[in-house]
């Protein structure tokens, strides 16, 4: 029962830090994945949607940052004749929450009997933007076109997404079974 108190409590936690994630893949653990040096996108095989103006940025961060990912677990780019082809989607929704917070009461005093005590209590507005977002990961393998993995990873994250794709693309592809030894997440410079 106390494990359980604890884990609902970590929860709790991790939710009111302005974050959620929760990843989710499924791969056949009988197939080979060492076999695998080189990768291209799926034709057709890649899709954003997010808020207008932002999906062309959104687009073109994920490539760079799943390009970088897969260069640091070993996997190069081959645009002939790939062993892996990667499609994605990625879904970013972003939400505005209007939070009213009320105070404890308080009470004015007159200090006269001709003049009424006063109780009050104040509630502040304020704003929170709240992006929520799934990415999801399909591998193909490049020879016989059958799905070799399935990765998808949904977070909920105060503030800009995008600011947290490189730590979402890079937590889902820690998953993806290219065995050795883990591989310290590639880093894409912040201005890109």
């Amino acid at each position: 029962m106390r494990g359980a108190v604890q884990l609902v409590a970590a929860a709790i936690a991790a939710l009111s830090a302005g974050c959620a994630t929760f990843v989710d893949v499924s791969y056949d653990e009988t197939d080979d994945f060492s076999q695998y040096r080189t990768w291209d996108w799926l034709p057709r095989g890649t899709s954003v949607s997010a808020l207008p103006g932002e999906e062309e940025g959104l687009h073109s961060l994920t490539g760079q940052v799943v390009t970088a990912e897969l260069e640091a677990h070993g996997l190069s780019r081959d645009r002939q004749a790939p062993d892996l082809l990667i499609g994605y989607e990625l879904h970013v929704q972003r939400r505005v929450i209007a939070r009213n917070e009320t105070g404890a009461h308080g009470f004015l005093s007159s200090h006269s009997n001709t003049s009424p005590s006063y109780s009050f209590q104040t509630t502040t507005n304020r704003l929170e933007i709240w992006d929520h977002g799934y990415l999801r990961f399909m591998v193909t393998d490049g020879a016989q076109e059958k799905m070799v993995w399935r990765g998808e990873i949904w977070a909920r994250r105060r503030g800009d997404f995008a600011g947290h794709l490189q730590g979402a693309v890079a937590k889902l592809l820690d998953e993806f079974p290219l065995g050795g030894t883990p591989i310290q997440p590639a880093v894409v410079p912040a201005s890109q």
